[in-house]
């Protein structure tokens, strides 16, 4: 057979048997085969065997290492017996296998088959034992390089309590505990149980017990220990097995995580806080539309669009719209928007799921479904105000456009009317004629008025105004016009309840609320009003209140209800329901006042159930309202301007111009006219000493009645101005008086209108 290179011949029939052992075996024969350096032998003739493995033997090499076999069989056998010198058979464990002894065996031996049964058991055992060894080599270097403590209790007899045996510290790389030295803990049974918290003592006992009781369980278990130097307790977790009449524990020093435990427990409790006082309601939901997590007003919300729901429901669609579909709607800036029984609710969905190993507050799991619910009732409302407010104000422009051009035609009619009325020697059949011309007048006078109070932003007279007072005397009055079979009641607690405003239009206003109510009750019914006082914070419902104290009168009644598809319409003039018993101005020209006094009119009507109208007027105490409206005696106390006083008319419309032109020289004045304020400033820098007063318009090209008031006041002349207009003024009183402006009247105006304005 061929050999490896430099290897010599060794017969087929010899069997080489692997072994390791402690013991140096000498043979002679070794050397006549190897070198002598053992290093280089070592490598040789691991290169031999590998050989003879693959192409000579029948007998398998056995390449365990062993620590010995049994000496019985080597004396029986006496086979020959090499040694060689080695290098260790690893790093790990340099300390144990340091030799190798091969046997080679003649096979032909009878006895060969009598070795291979005798070391058959020895292989067997040997390598049980060897595996038995390197892990409990493992085990030991885990032992020295962790933090965690490996203990063993052992009870010395059979009345030992469970916590009161004999503790075996095995290894650990800590060196104490809690202060106390590991050694200690093993000197002192009863050390370690003593140092328990007194709190944990009876459950650390009843683990114990049940570990005993039932060995098969693996018991876990947290308590506090006292530390050394007297300054609190640290945190332990054991884990407890039983294992042959003993207890094996690990325990570990989880102080750190006890107080990071708890700083979470903190944040969490914070921020469950947190969601808990949302203003929306947050849903988590997992693949099945299944709740995981709800706040209060998630839930809440919830069942308000869905209604009642079982504790583990599936929800798959809200209102109609799939969960998939809320998302992409919030993703694409839109979130879904629903209206349910009067109140408005915003629901914004995102996709989500926790990421592996992701911290996270709130148990989101499976979760896949985050949905936040908000209820923009309030938000909408205000919307829908400021749009109503919007929409109101520009039919409110347009309507002073209207009385503007009304009032100057009419104050050509009316002029002329009385200009003629006063004629000597008209007929009488004339002067009746003339007598319903200006009745009509009056009329007409009346709707210009009506739509300028509707447009009108600020007071014209206001002064302390007790609304008990004018209910009462509204009411009383009201009541006479009424059926037997209306009820009219005014309900309050408040003995004075102030505000400042005009006595007149304030009539007004609950006036034509009780007529609407009266033309909606058909046969039977009943009419309520209730005055009361309420305190708006900046919490409150009502999102047109500011924070303060506010009246609130509430006009009730039984009758047929305002549609809602015509309710947003009420308050815009020249609407109206009653066809042509109707003017359309009555209910404009309540939202026009309200407002023009900074209260807020709101409307509650149910078709069949009546209709509610809730006014808020800001209150003031008498005190104040009697300064605020106060203004100079001098300016109060100057005398008008008697006939004969020249006077320079400013109006840009010609007929309006020449008519009230004519009204004042009949009235005795002299009157120089012109177009615009920049025309007066010409005249007056010229002859300003002639003038005795300036009446002007208010809206004027090149420059309007203001601007030319302001002027002359900045000009320092002493002329008091007067304001005939059309169009509603926007300043209050006390800022027109500023401006140098006297008195004003609104057109068309008559001739006992023109002396109260000039002379009074």
């Amino acid at each position: 057979m061929e050999i490896l290179k430099d290897f010599p011949q060794i017969p087929e029939n010899r069997i080489p048997i692997c072994h390791i052992g402690q013991e140096v075996l000498e043979d002679s024969k070794l050397s006549q085969w190897f070198p002598d350096n053992p290093i280089l032998f070592f490598s040789r003739f691991q290169e031999f065997l590998q050989y003879q493995r693959e192409h000579t033997f029948t007998f398998p090499i056995l390449d365990l290492p062993f620590q010995e076999i049994p000496l019985n069989v080597l004396k029986e056998f006496h086979f020959p017996l090499f040694c060689i010198h080695a290098q260790p058979w690893s790093p790990d464990f340099p300390q144990i296998y340091n030799r190798f002894w091969y046997y080679f065996w003649d096979s032909k031996n009878p006895d060969y088959e009598r070795l291979k049964e005798a070391l058959k058991d020895s292989f067997k055992i040997t390598r049980f034992n060897l595996s038995v060894l390197r892990a409990g080599q493992l085990a030991q270097k885990i032992l020295e390089h962790t933090y965690d403590i490996f203990f063993l209790v052992s009870f010395p007899d059979e009345d030992s309590k469970p916590v009161q045996g004999q503790v075996n510290i095995l290894s650990s790389k800590k060196k104490d505990l809690g202060g106390y030295s590991l050694h200690e803990f093993e000197k002192d049974p009863k050390l370690w149980f003593s140092l328990i918290h007194e709190e944990d003592k009876e459950r650390i006992q009843a683990g114990a017990v049940q570990l005993l009781e039932n060995p098969d369980r693996v018991i876990t278990r947290e308590y506090r220990m006292k530390r050394k130097d007297g300054k609190g307790y640290i945190w332990l977790e054991d884990k407890l097995i039983f294992c042959e009449d003993h207890i094996l524990g690990i325990t570990r020093d989880i102080t750190q995580k006890k107080k990071l435990e708890k700083s979470l427990k903190k944040r969490d409790e914070f921020l469950q806080r947190l969601v808990e006082a949302l203003p929306q309601g947050v849903l988590l939901l997992d693949e099945e539309g299944k709740r995981i997590y709800y706040n209060e007003k998630g839930l809440h919300y919830l069942e308000k669009l869905v209604g009642k729901l079982a504790p583990n429901q599936s929800l798959f669609k809200i209102c109609g719209q799939p969960l998939d579909e809320i998302c992409c709607l919030y993703q694409e800036g839109e979130p879904l928007v629903v209206e349910k029984e009067d109140q408005v609710f915003q629901i914004s969905g995102i996709c989500v799921s926790a990421s592996p190993g992701q911290a996270c507050s709130l148990p989101l799991g499976n979760c896949r479904f985050l949905l936040m619910i908000e209820d923009i009732t309030l938000q909408v409302r205000k919307e829908e105000a400021i749009q109503i407010k919007e929409h109101l104000a520009a039919l409110g422009q347009m309507s002073a456009g209207i009385a503007h051009d009304m009032g100057n035609i009419f104050q050509g009619i009316l002029g002329y009317t009385e200009l003629v009325y006063g004629h000597p020697q008209l007929p009488p059949d004339a002067r009746e004629n003339l007598d319903l011309v200006l009745r009509q007048i009056q009329r007409a006078s009346r709707f210009i008025d009506q739509v300028l109070d509707f447009s009108r932003k600020s007071p014209s007279e206001w002064g302390p105004l007790c609304l008990v007072s004018l209910l009462k005397e509204v009411v009383k009055l009201f009541r006479q016009t009424l059926s037997n079979k209306i009820r009219l009641s005014f309900h309050t607690k408040l003995k004075e309840a102030w505000i400042l405003g005009s006595p007149f239009q304030m009539e007004q206003v609950f006036a034509n609320l009780l007529v609407n109510s009266r033309d909606a009750i058909q046969s039977e019914g009943e009419i309520r009003i209730f005055l009361d006082s309420i305190h708006v914070n900046e919490n409150s419902p009502h999102p047109q209140l500011k924070p303060g104290e506010w009246i609130r009168v509430t006009v009730q009644d039984t009758g047929e209800g305002i549609p809602k598809e015509i309710q947003d319409k009420i308050f815009h003039p020249f609407f109206t329901t009653k066809g042509h018993k109707g003017t359309g101005l009555g209910l404009s020209q309540v939202y026009g006042i309200v407002e023009n006094h900074g209260g807020v009119i709101h409307l509650e009507s149910q078709t069949g159930k009546g209709t509610t109208f809730i006014l808020y007027f800001s209150a003031t105490a008498p005190r104040a309202i009697t300064d605020m409206t106060s203004v100079s005696v001098e300016e109060e106390s100057q005398s008008g301007l008697p006939p004969g006083s020249s006077l320079l008319l400013v109006e840009d419309q010609k007929e309006a111009r020449e008519t009230l032109r004519n009204m004042l020289e009949y009235l005795g004045y002299q009157v120089i006219e012109v177009s615009h304020g920049k025309e007066a400033l010409e005249i007056l820098a010229k002859k300003g000493n002639q003038f005795q007063a300036v009446i002007t318009d208010i809206s004027m090209p090149e420059m309007d009645g203001l601007g030319l008031a302001r002027s002359i006041l900045e000009k320092g002349m002493d002329l008091p101005v007067y304001v005939i207009t059309g169009y509603p003024l926007s300043q209050s009183r006390e800022e027109l008086l500023k401006k140098g402006i006297r008195n004003w009247v609104y057109k068309p105006v008559s001739m006992e209108g023109l002396k109260k304005l000039l002379v009074n």
